[in-house]
């Protein structure tokens, strides 16, 4: 089982340093917030090799579930960037942030069922923590899946970008990953995030938006 979170890991870290060079040569709101969502996967799947390989405590257990839960809303923010509304996506950037400070604030403190967390070679769901943290999961992970769909959806109506309909799979395959390990099969949410993340990856290092503006004809997202 440890193999799948290694080969997320390796991945994602690769596209996490090519996005954040894309940040760094233009500076766009949405590859920043794409470099960290990527950044929280990397972390994630790290988290999720190392205790799945040598096995599970409670505070590795905080940070995988953590992790996890933020890293699609920061995603989604990045997609909402790219709709060229700053008023719109500074708003939901804020709730994001509030949102996860006020989560990390409650997990640091609660209490996890440690006769849940499973033998290594085997990863794990939600049920171990604590419904005070839970309660934050459609709140972040929940709301930012959502708007993920959503708005790649609406930008590919728009403007016919094939790419944009990558991050909309890509957020569906990570969300039917999560809805499945709630419902008691973790197993597969492994390898829905590494799919999932290859797909949303494909769908913004492409993006027109990502790209260098030569002409004022360029479409938005």
């Amino acid at each position: 089982m440890w193999a799948i979170p290694l080969l997320a890991f390796i991945i994602s870290l690769a596209l996490t340093a090519d996005m954040a060079r894309q940040y760094w040569r233009k500076r766009q709101a949405h590859q920043l917030a794409y470099a960290a969502g990527l950044a929280l996967f990397s972390l994630a799947v790290l988290t999720e090799f190392i205790a799945t390989a040598f096995g599970w405590s409670p505070w590795m257990y905080k940070l995988y579930y953590y992790t996890g839960i933020v890293l699609v809303p920061v995603l989604a923010s990045g997609s909402v960037f790219l709709l060229r509304r700053k008023g719109l996506a500074l708003v939901f950037f804020l709730y994001v942030l509030v949102t996860a400070l006020l989560m990390l604030l409650q997990l640091i403190v609660a209490p996890v069922d440690v006769d849940r967390l499973p033998d290594k070679g085997l990863t794990v769901g939600g049920s171990a923590m604590s419904e005070a943290v839970r309660q934050y999961s459609f709140w972040l992970s929940g709301v930012g899946g959502i708007v993920l769909l959503a708005v790649s959806l609406y930008s590919f109506i728009r403007t016919r970008y094939w790419g944009n309909l990558f991050i909309f799979f890509g957020a569906l395959v990570m969300s039917a990953g999560g809805r499945l390990a709630v419902a008691g099969l973790p197993a597969l949410l492994p390898l829905s995030e590494l799919v999932g993340i290859i797909l949303l990856y494909i769908g913004v290092a492409r993006h027109p938006g990502s790209r260098r503006q030569t002409a004022r004809s360029m479409p938005d997202a």
